[in-house]
């Protein structure tokens, strides 16, 4: 059920199923043999998916300009989480337990989920990657990359040459 020639721009494994954004805005959750697709994007604001995370039944997007969107049960509904993020461009997320990440033009930004309250972790640089491997934490951004080994609460460069949109931690 993807329609014609879709481009895509993330794959997500979901549990049994998948996740796929497309360069057209769109985002598809597959069945569990992954023959069959639903489009899961409708309730938010039509824009580019820019980065997404799942973790324990929960997805976690961020929309091009349009900030950090939520679902709790598989894209039926989706929860803005917006409201005190002050920078909306967000470029990458990271669920972590009770707290989320979001990187954008303007820095690192933290979410309590418990208090509901956005706290900025790090600016200066604009934020478009991050990974989290145990308790490490890295940023990859326009001039290096960022380490957090304290749960995105502080943040020391580890490398600062040139822009790593791309990182991974392996090991």
């Amino acid at each position: 059920n993807l329609p014609y020639n879709t481009p895509s721009f993330i794959i997500q494994p979901f549990g049994k199923k998948m996740l796929l954004s497309t360069e057209n805005a769109d985002l598809f959750i597959s069945n569990q043999s992954k023959t069959d697709w639903q489009e899961i994007s409708q309730l938010f604001p039509d824009t580019k998916v820019n980065a997404l995370d799942v973790k324990d039944g929960q997805i976690l997007v961020s929309l091009f300009r349009k900030g950090i969107y939520i679902s709790n049960n598989e894209g039926r509904l989706w929860q803005s989480l917006n409201e005190g993020l002050e920078d909306l461009n967000t470029m990458c997320v990271l669920l972590l337990e009770n707290e989320l990440l979001a990187g954008s033009d303007s820095g690192l930004f933290k979410f309590d989920t418990k208090k509901r309250t956005w706290t900025k972790v790090f600016e200066g640089q604009q934020v478009v990657s991050l990974q989290q491997a145990d308790n490490k934490i890295i940023a990859g951004t326009t001039a290096g990359i960022l380490l957090s080994i304290d749960k995105g609460n502080s943040w020391e460069w580890i490398h600062q040459e040139g822009a790593l949109h791309n990182t991974a931690i392996l090991n």
